[in-house]
């Protein structure tokens, strides 16, 4: 998922520069066939993006809401292991994995699993 979301914000940027680069050409060659097909272009292009940006939002969405419920059921887990057991080692065990994958899920942008 990660990396879908990397590709579309690298579409979005590639977008940002192609219409900046259009807009000079419009600017630049004012009236010609050249400023009229740029400018045709440039609607393609906006286009485009905003369905690309759409789809960005969405996935970042979908991502954060997974991340969510995954950090919320591991700290059921530790809830349940925290309540329910007496033995100091199996807790400790259940806190560093816990705490491990919230981390992992924290630096991949993901919901820590692998």
């Amino acid at each position: 998922m990660q990396k879908t979301i990397d590709e579309l914000q690298h579409r979005v940027e590639g977008a940002d520069a192609a219409i900046w680069e259009l807009i000079d050409v419009i600017r630049e060659e004012r009236g010609s066939p050249e400023a009229t097909a740029a400018s045709k272009r440039l609607r393609e292009i906006e286009r485009e993006q905003k369905e690309t940006k759409r789809q960005l939002r969405d996935l970042t969405a979908q991502r954060e809401q997974i991340t969510t419920a995954s950090v919320r059921d591991r700290l059921k887990v530790v809830e349940r292991t925290l309540t329910g057991n007496k033995d100091p080692g199996e807790t400790n065990r259940a806190l560093r994995d816990a705490i491990r994958r919230i981390e992992l899920c924290g630096k991949l942008g993901d919901d820590g699993m692998r």
